[in-house]
């Protein structure tokens, strides 16, 4: 109970943390909201790697329930859980302050449920961390945008960071998403009645979520193929609120 008691404490001061730094560099400081994100995705992808290193499982299996003994728990993993609740709160402030779309605040605050029932219910951590591996194709996204690559001044590097994020979006999140989704679901439904650590209605709706996300990147997959196809840049519906302007 004190070894719980401690970790819960301490992920709460993370969350708490990273909620409040981000919002304090942006609203207070005025720093540069792409480069915030740009920094978030660079050092969620680190992390998700580490685990996946240190793991060495992609969780791709279809057996065993999604509460995790406090024995089982991964503190790399929740630490992960508990940063990336911390961000998701200001990435809903961000949300307000860019105008976004409904597709934009449902990734928000899905993400941000997601992430709390891992950081603080035992429940499908593994799973959330793989989840964040998302962030990879992400990288490429932002640093193809206009404070990175002037696309008239150097179109070649804008073409390869552009085909770069493409093709780690298809792996990503098709190639490995899918089936992680799969495996997901599959233990959800499986062990629906035996995981007791969240509410069976939060279990399944978070599964809708997940699905619902599946969609999005379905959506995502189509803006990228138009794209590439009309060599014009897709409105996701996501502008950030400090480059707004036309600076190209």
């Amino acid at each position: 109970v004190p070894f719980r008691a401690t970790m819960v404490s301490g992920t709460a001061l993370l969350v708490g943390s990273t909620a409040v730094l981000y919002l304090f560099l942006d609203f207070g400081l005025n720093v540069s909201d792409r480069l915030l994100v740009l920094f978030h995705t660079v050092l969620a992808s680190i992390w998700a790697a580490i685990s996946l290193f240190v793991t060495g499982d992609l969780h791709l299996g279809l057996e065993g329930k999604l509460c995790v003994d406090e024995h089982e728990q991964n503190p790399l993993e929740m630490a992960l859980m508990g940063y990336m609740a911390g961000f998701f709160i200001y990435d809903l402030a961000l949300c307000v302050k860019k105008g976004s779309s409904f597709a934009w605040y449902m990734h928000g605050c899905s993400s941000l449920v997601v992430y709390i029932a891992g950081a603080f219910f035992n429940w499908a951590q593994r799973f959330g961390a793989r989840f964040v591996a998302y962030e990879w194709s992400s990288i490429f996204y932002l640093l193809s945008g206009k404070d990175y690559i002037n696309k008239k001044k150097s179109p070649i590097k804008f073409k390869i960071v552009r085909v770069l994020f493409a093709v780690v979006f298809f792996v990503v999140r098709f190639i490995y998403g899918i089936p992680l989704s799969y495996a997901f679901q599959t233990r959800l439904f499986t062990h629906l009645h035996e995981d007791d650590c969240a509410r069976k209605e939060v279990s399944v709706g978070i599964a809708i979520v997940n699905t619902l996300f599946a969609l999005l990147n379905l959506y995502w997959g189509v803006l990228i193929v138009l794209s590439v196809i009309s060599k014009k840049d897709q409105n996701d519906g996501n502008q950030m609120g400090d480059t707004a302007k036309k600076n190209d």
